[in-house]
């Protein structure tokens, strides 16, 4: 009988997606009605309900599948239960999630797709470092997930943890994801001040991607080593590829007031601006330039908005004794 109820599934959703959708859900919600004593044929609906979006409705019968689910198999009871984490992670229930999954682990403890859940969703409550420990435990269970390696040597650089963010970009060398590891590590060297490693994994990085984060992060690099002609380069080429790329715009500005470009300097600050309108530090050092280049009514001008969205700013009022001295 479910092999000929699953067909009907499958046609279902067909119809579903063609746009005959009245017609797949009167042949869905008829399955529910002949559904009730058959846990398989319960378990694909509640999944199809899922993929519809129709959570309540999943959630329910995943609830029929109750009386039957110690005479499951052991990989059905997980299958049923990972479902219904989703659902409940989806339907913002958090804490419930957790419970189900540690009830997961509690019959399955090696059960990795529960781990992996169980780190997302403390992503999701913003503790990364309680994320961190249940992707370690995965890594002790199967070495080889490159993928979540990567994403937990990219977790601690963001902690800031940077021996176990290069322990585990190091041990990705030679796999497939070694390029996200190289430039995962060169983040984590420019972090520490190492620039010149930096760029050189960074240029490296170019030979398979060119995106605006890696050419930014050359550019950056060769700033630091005061490396101009190659930062404005790398800097120019971050806003050929993604105009709208707001920190290359401030990058821009530091190398050119740096080669004494000032006016080009100021000219990147105010695109800046004009994408970031209320942003202070941005007017702060257009103040700064624009008197450094003699243009003081430009000065006042910035000074004056700036002090509009914070009259109190103390480096602003400082600029006003500045050029009230100065005028």
């Amino acid at each position: 009988m479910y092999s000929g109820a699953g067909q009907q599934v499958d046609q279902a959703i067909e119809w579903i997606r063609t746009g005959k959708v009245e017609k797949g859900l009167a042949v869905l919600k008829q399955l529910m009605m002949k559904s009730a004593q058959n846990p398989d044929l319960l378990y694909q609906l509640a999944e199809t309900f899922y993929d519809l979006g129709h959570l309540d409705t999943a959630k329910a019968l995943l609830d029929g599948i109750e009386p039957f689910f110690d005479e499951l198999t052991t990989e059905r009871q997980l299958e049923i239960q990972m479902l219904r984490v989703e659902i409940l992670i989806d339907q913002g229930e958090l804490d419930q999630a957790i419970n189900e999954i540690h009830d997961c682990l509690e019959r399955e403890p090696d059960f990795i797709q529960a781990m992996l859940l169980l780190a997302d969703i403390y992503l999701m409550q913003e503790l990364p470092e309680i994320a961190c420990h249940h992707l370690e435990n995965i890594l002790e269970i199967d070495p080889e997930q490159d993928e979540i390696r990567l994403t937990l040597a990219q977790l601690y650089l963001d902690l800031g943890d940077m021996k176990q963010a290069g322990y585990h970009f190091d041990e990705l060398k030679d796999s497939p994801l070694q390029s996200g590891a190289i430039l995962g590590k060169a983040k984590l060297l420019s972090q520490v001040g190492d620039f010149e490693q930096a760029y050189e994994l960074f240029k490296a990085c170019l030979e398979y991607d060119r995106s605006a984060e890696v050419l930014y992060g050359c550019s950056l690099t060769a700033y630091q080593l005061e490396r101009l002609d190659e930062a404005l380069s790398f800097g120019l080429e971050v806003l050929q590829n993604e105009p709208e790329y707001l920190g290359a715009y401030l990058l821009l500005g530091q190398i050119h007031e740096k080669m004494g470009n000032f006016q080009s300097a100021i000219a990147k600050l105010e695109e800046a601006l004009r994408m970031q309108d209320l942003d202070e530090t941005i007017m702060l050092k257009l103040v700064e330039l624009t008197y450094e280049n003699g243009q003081v009514d430009q000065a006042q001008r910035y000074l004056n908005q700036l002090l509009e969205l914070d009259d109190e700013h103390e480096l602003a009022l400082e600029w006003v004794e500045r050029l009230q001295v100065g005028s």
